[in-house]
């Protein structure tokens, strides 16, 4: 996916399927005038709103990454490092997404690059393993991953 990134952009994530709180996101990004938006993934997983919230990024036509929550509910026989409260969660927003949603989020990238910016879920370093950054020593390690 190649854009030019404006000067003045907001950048979101694990929204979860929390139409009320996205929707309070977007109505103040629109409020204070940002040129562009991207979301880091996890537009879906534990919230009540998962065909909302992907219509709401959809119609605007956001860049997105896939975020673990949103591939796991693709697949959610395959979740089995989540918790049991997430694996339910996944199982459910599995069952309630329609399919041109199912699409979209299939068709989200691990990263988006340009020259100066690069936006993942997770790692940089490994997007698809969804390694999570805990320590100083992680993150070093993954700043040097990256030109951007």
């Amino acid at each position: 996916m190649t854009f030019d990134v404006p000067a003045r952009f907001a950048v979101f994530s694990d929204i979860h399927g929390n139409l009320p709180a996205l929707n309070h996101f977007l109505q103040h990004a629109d409020a204070t005038g940002y040129d562009a938006l991207f979301c880091l993934g996890d537009i879906v997983g534990y919230g009540a709103h998962p065909n909302e919230c992907c219509d709401a990024i959809r119609r605007r036509n956001i860049p997105s990454v896939l975020g673990n929550h949103d591939e796991m509910a693709l697949k959610p026989d395959e979740a089995d490092n989540f918790n049991d409260i997430a694996r339910r969660a996944i199982h459910w927003t599995h069952d309630q997404l329609r399919p041109d949603n199912a699409e979209f989020l299939a068709s989200l990238p691990y990263r988006i690059e340009t020259e100066d910016y690069l936006f993942v879920h997770a790692s940089p370093l490994d997007s698809e393993k969804w390694h999570y950054i805990l320590t100083h020593t992680d993150a070093e390690f993954n700043f040097r991953a990256f030109d951007q």
